[in-house]
């Protein structure tokens, strides 16, 4: 391996007249404002001696850059990109307040002439005159370049900005960060009487720090330096270092960029879920599909698992993809993905598990839906084992909260089982009928007299989406109501109306599940705050089978009391919870 190593300031590295490219296959910016970005403007305000005349800056060692040389003009970042894109972010900065003060300030050309020497820093010309930026990505090709480092005072006019990436949006937030850092020293004096000065030494600061300037001649040479730097994730996350890999061997950008597209579809899919990352999903993923592996060990796993070569490698990232897109009707199901009819139970069990935020049988889920899409299991069984999964968190999660323990790694094991199944199909149902027992006996360990107890103090006010789902569920399982247009309009109304109650109102029965029943929105806005009668009247209206038997049950009840809400409480727990032991034959 030939490489050269040697100490240089980032004055040395962007004074000259070079392109560093940050490449198409490392990550993006991912500084957070609140850790990495924070952090960095502590350590160079740190470095700065204040109560010197004039102050004075030094040297600072911030960790290696690793470069390809590519012609004496271009170098390829292979690691440091982090640090060096903080650091332009941070020159862009400076430059902007110095421009602005160069117009109110009485030595403005002294402002003028200090953005000047940091803009130098970002923006240098070829052998043509022509400018260019000296940090480019590959992967941030618009908004870096014309929101960051293009001078601000030079922009025609003011337009929207693109945040939906969630790069842009880092890039953004540690723009303004270091903006309104500086502003706010310089508006407070903290002991900086002379913004210039004050300026100046950031600049200054910014120049001396110092970095390990490694080159290698080849791609090959910069990969197993790079491997090296983050063989242990210390540096880098394990979906970064497999981007890594993959984009290395799928190199090929013409006619498109397979490689790229593939992964920015990845990122979209899984950033439309909120509070999802790609390192979790593909945590899961992995799992699912592959050797079980710890999130230091992925990476290793990887390298192991799948072949190198392009042909396995364009397999596994199309795999990525299409699990991806599938994972993302999973952790947000939408109507519109499952509008067959057929298909609307797939949709209901999904939407108890998003309501319950089940994310543990999400690899699992995903396995057995793209095995249905592959015609390996039926219909039938792929929406009997949904269902089940489903109601039993529905007891599990979403009534008792009792403790997951055990469980992820159980679906991810029956997922791994399922995925590798090389028999008939027979053997694959075998497998999911082992789940469902597993699930039935975790069901029967939960005690019945809990189930009951916590459900009937489920409340309007934090378990509202929990209530519906009952109420819907009852509704198509118990009372065996199909009409689709009624269950999907319901809406919550209290039977004894919140106008009415008083005193401390989260402990009210009034908010309890007993007090409560599902209407249509035209029903409801009838009622208003309408007496218990009046309602009932109302009530005559519906055609959900669960008021049209409440109905038939109280429309001899002169009143409508605590009493008689925590006694239609049990009655309710008791349905849901026998119809919930049936389904997996437990009665």
């Amino acid at each position: 391996m030939n490489f050269n190593a040697e100490p240089k300031i980032i004055q040395d590295i962007l004074s000259l007249e070079r392109e560093y490219v940050v490449p198409r296959y490392q990550r993006e910016y991912s500084w957070e404002e609140e850790e990495q970005i924070q952090e960095f403007w502590e350590d160079i305000n740190e470095q700065i001696d204040y109560e010197c005349t004039p102050f004075k800056a030094k040297e600072y060692f911030i960790g290696s850059l690793v470069l390809i040389k590519d012609t004496d003009s271009k170098y390829y970042i292979i690691d440091g990109q982090q640090r060096i894109t903080t650091i332009t972010i941070f020159l862009s900065a400076l430059v902007n307040i110095g421009d602005e003060l160069a117009k109110t300030a009485q030595n403005g050309k002294e402002y003028e002439k200090f953005s000047n020497t940091c803009y130098r820093y970002i923006e240098g010309k070829d052998t043509n005159d022509d400018p260019f930026f000296k940090l480019k990505s590959e992967n941030n090709s618009e908004f870096f370049p014309n929101e960051i480092q293009f001078r601000k005072k030079n922009k025609a006019s003011k337009h929207s900005i693109d945040l939906s990436p969630l790069e842009n949006k880092r890039l953004h937030k540690a723009y303004n960060f270091f903006y309104n850092k500086i502003k706010d020293e310089i508006a407070n004096g903290n002991g900086k009487n002379d913004p210039l000065v004050f300026l100046q030494v950031l600049r200054e600061q910014l120049k001396l720090c110092e970095t390990i300037y490694i080159t290698v001649d080849n791609k090959k040479d910069s990969q197993k330096i790079f491997q090296t730097l983050n063989a242990k994730g210390k540096n880098l996350e394990y979906i970064d270092l497999i981007k890594n890999e993959l984009f290395s061997v799928l190199d090929s950008t013409h006619p498109n960029d397979f490689a790229k597209e593939s992964w920015i579809s990845i990122k979209e899919n899984i950033q439309s879920i909120k509070n999802e990352t790609l390192t979790y999903f593909f945590y899961q993923y992995w799992n699912a599909k592959y050797k079980r592996a710890s999130e230091s060990d992925i990476y290793g796993s990887f390298l192991d698992e799948v072949e190198c070569s392009e042909e396995k490698y364009n397999e596994f990232l199309l795999d990525l993809l299409d699990s991806s897109q599938q994972y993302l009707k999973i952790a947000l199901p939408n109507k519109e993905d499952w509008k067959n009819l057929e298909h609307k139970e797939i949709y209901e069990s999904l939407k108890k598990l998003e309501v319950f935020n089940i994310k543990i049988a999400r690899p699992l889920i995903l396995v057995l839906i793209q095995l249905w899409n592959n015609k390996r299991i039926s219909l039938k069984n792929l929406k009997d084992i949904l269902n089940k999964i489903s109601i039993f968190h529905f007891i599990h999660s979403g009534i008792t909260s009792s403790p997951k323990s055990g469980l992820e790694r159980s679906y991810a094991t029956y997922a791994r089982r399922i995925y590798k199944c090389t028999g008939d199909n027979k053997e694959i149902v075998t497998i999911i009928r082992e789940l469902e027992e597993k699930l039935k006996e975790k069901l029967k360990l939960i005690p019945e007299s809990l189930v009951l107890d916590k459900f009937t103090k489920l409340s309007f006010l934090k378990d509202k989406e929990t209530i519906n789902l009952i109420f819907m569920y009852l509704e198509m399982f118990v009372y065996r109501n199909t009409g689709e247009l009624s269950i999907n309009n319901m809406s919550l109304e209290h039977i004894t109306p919140q106008s009415q109650i008083k005193g401390s109102t989260k402990k009210a029965w009034e908010h309890k599940i007993g007090n409560l029943i599902p209407l249509g929105p035209e029903i409801n806005s009838k009622c208003d705050s309408k007496g218990f009668k009046a309602k009932l009247k109302l009530f005559e209206e519906s055609e959900l089978e669960m008021v049209r038997d409440f109905v038939s049950k109280y429309r001899n009840s002169a009143v409508w009391d605590q009493k008689s809400s925590e006694k239609r409480a049990k009655e309710l727990a008791s349905l849901f919870y026998n119809s919930i032991i049936a389904t997996f034959g437990m009665k």
